[in-house]
């Protein structure tokens, strides 16, 4: 993401997996099973299923991230947060579906021993406490433990995740 100060860029590498046939005269969904790695050592999942033409139709899909190093996210953090990360790892399970433009996904974060740096300028970083937001939502082990839950017609221009992020953290 170049639109970042500093960039951010990772990789993932050691792929491998299968993607099901893709038939235009054939309305079947793909499946989808594709294993990797992020930056040579976390783990990520891909599986499930999807109508490759018209994912917005059909599509069942499952992600799985674990121990991603959290400092790679700090061109993010510093942009929307305020605060450079100093360490931490986060994992990360998602599932989405879609029906006839009906989303239905479930977000788990967990984000492990997250310590946050020195702050940055940034005029697009929330007016909020964080330091505070993030000791206030660590349990007793110093992770934070987040379930998002989203649902919602993807046609709708007034669809948003927003407030229900925003639902949760409160």
């Amino acid at each position: 993401d170049l639109t970042l100060m500093p960039p951010f860029g990772t990789a993932i590498q050691q792929l491998s997996g299968e993607v099901g046939t893709l038939d235009t005269r054939n309305s079947q969904p793909a499946k989808v099973d594709i294993k990797g790695k992020v930056d040579k050592y976390a783990p990520v999942t891909i599986a499930g299923e999807l109508d490759p033409f018209d994912p917005l139709k059909k599509l069942d899909i499952t992600t799985s991230f674990k121990r991603v190093e959290l400092t790679t996210l700090t061109p993010y953090s510093g942009k929307f947060a305020g605060y450079r990360i100093r360490k931490g790892r986060l994992n990360l399970d998602l599932h989405y579906q879609i029906e006839r433009s009906q989303l239905k996904a479930e977000n788990k974060v967990l984000l492990e021993g997250l310590q946050l740096g020195e702050k940055v300028d940034s005029p697009d970083a929330v007016d909020l406490p964080v330091k505070l937001a993030v000791a206030l939502l660590k349990d007793t082990k110093g992770n934070i433990d987040i379930q998002l839950p989203v649902a919602g017609d993807l046609n709708n221009p007034e669809f948003s995740v927003m407030p229900i992020v925003w639902q949760t953290l409160r």
